[in-house]
């Protein structure tokens, strides 16, 4: 049997685009996929998300987050009010009571939301895409980020910038690239 959070959204995904939500800021599936399976995969039990246009990419991390824990909850920050995947009508519990979103800037909140958890961690970088921001989003996971953590940076081919910073950053140590649509960039921080 399927898991309801799966169905709800991949149907939420395959649905025409409808006044709710911006579908064309989300991860395709594809994308989807590949950050659930990096999350089981590298046994990641937390997950800090910069940037949530409507929480999609979220719900897929809890997904993965919680076949680690099942009690797992991922955090997410974003400092725009948009409608999120939450608010839907059909939205399972076990997405409401997983995603503790913080609606404030990434930066600010690895100062004063962060709490780490046990085990390894995932910082997904899909936030405001300037260069500046991503700088800045990208060092505030850097200091939060233990030993074997992972730094994930979405849009690495959306955006020439932000493929330009993955190659630099991820040349200092272990990286992976990801070729989907818009490209994902894997980093595993050493320190």
């Amino acid at each position: 049997m399927k898991d309801p959070t799966k169905v709800f959204l991949e149907n939420l995904r395959a649905t025409p685009t409808d006044s709710l939500f911006r579908k064309e800021r989300w991860l395709t599936s594809e994308e989807s996929h590949a950050l659930q399976t990096i999350i089981i995969t590298e046994r990641i039990r937390n997950y800090y998300e910069c940037g949530t246009a409507n929480g999609f990419s979220a719900a897929w991390a809890l997904l993965g987050v919680r076949r680690q824990d099942p009690g797992g909850v991922v955090h997410t920050w974003d400092p725009y009010s948009r409608t999120k995947i939450w608010d839907h009508p059909d939205c399972p519990s076990s997405v409401r009571d997983g995603i503790i979103y913080h609606p404030q800037r990434f930066d600010q909140g690895m100062q004063t939301d962060y709490q780490r958890g046990l085990g390894r961690s995932l910082f997904f970088i899909d936030g405001d895409h300037r260069l500046s921001s991503v700088n800045t989003d990208y060092e505030a996971a850097l200091s939060r980020a233990a030993d074997d953590d992972l730094i994930v940076l979405h849009d690495v081919l959306g955006y020439a910038h932000i493929g330009k910073k993955f190659r630099t950053w991820g040349a200092r140590g272990r990286s992976a690239f990801l070729p989907t649509d818009r490209g994902i960039g894997v980093i595993w921080v050493e320190k």
